[in-house]
């Protein structure tokens, strides 16, 4: 009987209703505040994963995403740089950077020869 209940209380009547059930007990704020200040070095991880942060906090994965995308935090997508954790990152990147063989000038003249 929503509609009865909406109809009779007015604008006040759309508003939520207490529920059943025992209450949230995750605590938005130090999720929060953790998330913030980043993973500690022992984990060599760069950003938390929800995973990672709701073993820390003794919280499940999903109550960790629900508190990041309610206050739209993306620790993933951080506006500072970050230095690779990877013990084995100078082997896997080439000294030099590679250069094309095909600069943008000798390829407008390629261009312009094929014309």
């Amino acid at each position: 009987m929503t509609r009865g209940r909406n109809h009779s209380a007015g604008l006040a009547g759309l508003e939520d209703r207490p529920r059943s059930g025992r209450p949230g007990t995750v605590d938005e704020a130090e999720v929060v505040v953790r998330t913030l200040e980043g993973p500690p070095e022992k984990l060599g991880v760069t950003h938390w994963s929800s995973p990672l942060l709701a073993v820390e906090l003794r919280l499940s994965n999903v109550a960790v995403t629900k508190v990041w995308r309610k206050r739209k935090i993306q620790p993933w997508r951080s506006e500072t740089f970050k230095f690779s954790t990877d013990p084995e990152l100078k082997a896997k990147v080439p000294s030099r950077p590679r250069r094309s063989s095909m600069t943008p000038a000798s390829s407008r003249t390629a261009i312009r020869r094929r014309v």
